[in-house]
């Protein structure tokens, strides 16, 4: 019935539901509700695992942030260290590298120094002279002097202070003493250099000046000879120019065609001091000549009963003609360096003596910077030289005069 108290009929919307009906849906009702409601649990613990989860994330992302910043930060200080590390390696290769260069320039140097030596002495020694010459006394008068008197054994008779006496009427020889030097060829036309005091050698010692004029006695030279080394007879020479305050003069010669001219440095560039020179020459004089020979030689040549070769045991210039013919006469040459260099004069350590006088000094360029003039008394290894330069004015005041020579000479 319906409420108004009437039947209902079947179909109309005042039907009752059937009570089973609403059971189901009360069911799928509270089924929602519970699905509802396990849903909204089930999404608040993901959203609260999610949570976590981002958080977790979060925090390792910020980890892996300052780890790759750490990183970073340590690759920059390794680059940096690279880099100074590379600079410091540059740096070092530039120093081997210099070093290396260094090295090189030292090796080449000696190498040259070396082969300069073996240059210069199988280049030049033929045209390095000994200059042999003879001087011969005469009193104020001009008459020759000679001997007062000679003993058994043909030496001079001496005084009470040792010297020989000497007068022009004396029974004994004339008196003449040999001096030996050193010249050097500068030119094809024959030009020699020397030291000015190796012809004048009594200019050299103010005790045998002082002696000659104590007894009148006025020195000349009577002969002046060249030994030129390779050449069998010894050649004529004669005074050409000598310089005007500088210990040298310019000598004149026939020139032997195997003679080598010496180049030299007139502009003073090679003359540096600390620079090794070689310096050839006749230091020792004869008796450095002699002791080069063989012995069996040597006894041919002044015997064995000779203790002591001068002018007063042996004809010194007959001697060394001998040695000339069996080619005995060649440079000695000496090694040393550059010790000092001044205007006029040039210093060096090279060994010389009496006899070197005159002789080239080479520098490893090989040209001639100076020749020898002087060794320092008592320290023998300070000698000192002419600079070459100082030949210049003499050179061509000497050409000067063989140009106006009317005879041609081979």
């Amino acid at each position: 019935m319906n409420p108004e108290g009437r039947p209902i009929r079947p179909g109309s919307v005042y039907e009752e539901a059937p009570p089973r009906r609403n059971s189901l849906w009360r069911g799928l009702i509270a089924l929602a509700i519970v699905v509802a409601t396990a849903g909204g649990l089930w999404l608040y613990g993901e959203q609260r695992t999610s949570r976590r989860e981002v958080g977790r994330l979060e925090k390792d992302l910020a980890m892996e942030r300052a780890r790759r910043e750490a990183l970073e930060r340590e690759i920059a200080a390794t680059a940096q260290r690279l880099a100074a590390y590379r600079q410091d390696a540059e740096a070092l290769v530039e120093v081997r590298r210099h070093q290396l260069t260094q090295l090189e320039h030292t090796v080449r140097v000696l190498e040259t120094e070396r082969d300069a030596g073996e240059r210069i002495i199988a280049t030049y020694s033929s045209g390095v002279a000994l200059i042999q010459g003879v001087v011969a006394y005469d009193d104020t008068a001009g008459r020759p002097l000679r001997y007062a008197a000679v003993d058994a054994r043909s030496r001079p008779t001496r005084g009470l202070l040792g010297a020989p006496l000497m007068a022009a009427d004396g029974a004994g020889p004339p008196v003449r003493t040999t001096f030996l030097g050193t010249g050097f060829l500068v030119s094809r036309d024959g030009a020699v250099l020397t030291s000015r005091h190796v012809v004048r050698p009594w200019d050299a010692d103010p005790s045998l000046a002082m002696y000659l004029e104590q007894e009148g006695a006025k020195p000349r030279v009577a002969h002046l000879r060249a030994f030129f080394p390779g050449i069998p007879d010894p050649l004529s020479l004669r005074v050409d120019k000598a310089a005007a305050t500088a210990d040298l003069i310019v000598l004149r010669v026939t020139p032997p065609r195997s003679a080598s001219v010496l180049p030299l440095d007139m502009e003073g560039a090679d003359a540096v001091p600390g620079r090794p020179v070689i310096v050839l020459g006749y230091p020792g004089g004869l008796d450095l000549l002699l002791a080069r020979v063989r012995p069996a030689l040597l006894d041919t040549l002044i015997g064995p009963s000779v203790a002591e070769v001068n002018d007063a045991t042996v004809d010194v210039p007959a001697l060394l003609e001998k040695l000339s013919r069996r080619g005995q006469i060649r440079p000695y040459p000496t090694w040393g360096r550059l010790t000092d260099k001044q205007p006029h004069q040039l210093a060096h350590d090279a060994e010389t003596g009496v006899g070197g006088s005159g002789g080239p000094i080479f520098a490893t360029s090989g040209r001639v910077i100076g020749l020898t003039t002087a060794v320092v008394r008592d320290f023998d290894s300070a000698a000192l030289a002419v600079p070459v330069r100082e030949a210049l004015e003499p050179l061509a005041q000497a050409r000067r005069s063989v140009s106006r020579d009317p005879v041609r000479r081979p």
